[in-house]
């Protein structure tokens, strides 16, 4: 897991400089505060949740449309026979491997109607996570930015060149009256991502004591695309790194499989 998320996922998320900006493994650190800032939990990582997309894609065994077509995303909520049956977890997977990044921070699905079966009234999970971030007593967006080393910003016209497309300041000066009282989930999530980018190291699995040269190895040689042939039911062909897109897809029987030999006792 620890290889999967360093190796494959927050480079996609942090981008080259960010990826820098962490370094590489050097050893563990006894004087390392391995917790998580209540900012990231609380708000950052909450940017996922812009990644939610409008319909999950369903593909055959051949990548093409499935013959039941794709689920709406907000009818797959609590809805575990969309996993068992109508081609399962195969053919979800193969749709999400295969789908593009969402266009827009925020849509419909994730404001107004992503609600279970079960609830009458839809749920607006953005909301939600802003206030959890009143909740925790989160800072508003501005002291981060002064924290983390930024420009404070003094207006809302100075907000909305910092965003991506540029924010409608009028309005954006109407729903949050005084620009010290943006919320760092909100203001995050407006800023213009990092090049490349999209915005605990006690156990860390590089550590000698873990793993032998020839086990690190061995996992550093087993793709997640592989992980993935391995876990579904049928495998002809798959990424080897899903989170990137490539018309070029090899084959499941050409990655290299995890290595077990370099388990065995001696």
């Amino acid at each position: 897991m620890q290889r999967l998320t360093y190796d494959y996922y927050l480079p996609e998320v942090l981008g080259n400089y960010g990826m820098q900006q962490l370094g590489n493994y050097e050893g563990y650190s006894e004087v390392t505060n391995a917790g998580v800032a209540i900012e990231v939990a609380t708000a950052a990582l909450r940017f996922g949740h812009t990644l939610i997309p409008q319909v999950l894609r369903r593909l055959n065994e051949n990548y093409k449309p499935f013959i039941l077509g794709d689920v709406p995303i907000a009818e797959a909520l609590f809805a575990p026979d969309k996993l068992l049956f109508d081609g399962g977890i195969d053919a979800l997977i193969r749709g999400a491997v295969t789908s593009s990044l969402m266009g827009e921070i925020l849509d419909e699905d994730t404001t107004r109607t992503l609600s279970p079966n079960f609830r009458i009234l839809p749920l607006d999970l953005i909301s939600i996570d802003v206030a959890r971030g009143k909740d925790h007593g989160l800072p508003p967006y501005n002291a981060y930015r002064i924290y983390c080393g930024l420009k404070e910003i003094k207006s809302f016209e100075e907000f909305g060149d910092l965003t991506e497309n540029g924010i409608n300041s009028t309005l954006f000066a109407h729903s949050f009256d005084n620009i010290d009282n943006i919320d760092l989930l909100v203001g995050g999530l407006l800023e213009k991502p990092v090049g490349g980018g999209l915005v605990g190291p006690t156990l860390w699995y590089e550590r000698s004591e873990v793993f032998s040269a020839d086990q690190l190895k061995a996992v550093k040689s087993y793709s997640f695309g592989k992980i993935l042939c391995n876990n579904l039911d049928e495998s002809g062909l798959m990424l080897e790194n899903p989170f990137v897109f490539s018309l070029e897809a090899p084959r499941c029987f050409t990655m290299e499989d995890l290595n077990l030999a370099a388990w065995k006792d001696q």
